[in-house]
């Protein structure tokens, strides 16, 4: 049984993920033998994807991942938005192990994150969540749960660092305390 395929070069100039926009990205997909390797760069993108043949988590590890919201952008164009999509059922999700180096939200940095997202019956936990912003450290998980009726989050965090307004600023908040240490 011989492998014919090496690998597969694709070149994408508008790449509507999720409702998050990636420009001039260019993917080379790579078959392993139970994986399937993707190397990811554009100038919102940098990293690399490892999707399992059979079973088993996928693994997204990026360098740089700035999420640019279409939402956004369109406001900022004052075209059509698009109509709205149904609610994530979090039970669907696939099992992923998720790093980012440096992370962006619509072009501001909001650090550094790792968590590992396991589904199951009633939903989705993501385990394992570590997050590094400006001196602040944030460690815990998140269970979302799923029924028909209503969803329900209940989230767990240690947070340690220094000033706490970086958080604030981080996520486009406005600044309601400073620390010098927390």
């Amino acid at each position: 049984d011989q492998n014919y395929l090496k690998q597969i070069q694709v070149n994408v100039d508008h790449l509507d993920a999720f409702g998050y926009l990636f420009q001039k990205t260019n993917l080379q997909i790579k078959p392993r033998n139970n994986t399937w390797d993707i190397g990811v760069k554009g100038k919102e993108i940098a990293g690399k994807i490892h999707l399992p043949k059979n079973e088993g988590a996928i693994d997204l590890a990026f360098e740089t991942l700035n999420l640019i919201s279409l939402e956004k952008l369109l406001d900022r164009d004052n075209a059509k938005k698009p109509e709205t999509s149904e609610d994530i059922d979090p039970r669907g999700l696939p099992e992923l192990i998720f790093s980012a180096d440096k992370l962006y939200l619509d072009n501001r940095l909001i650090g550094s994150w790792r968590f590992n997202l396991e589904p199951n019956i009633s939903g989705s936990k993501f385990k394992d969540i570590k997050g590094h912003i400006k001196g602040n450290n944030i460690t815990g998980q998140l269970n979302w749960r799923y029924s028909k009726e209503h969803q329900n989050t209940v989230a767990t965090f240690d947070m340690l660092g220094g000033d706490i307004s970086a958080l604030f600023e981080a996520f486009d908040m406005p600044t309601l305390m400073t620390s010098n240490k927390y």
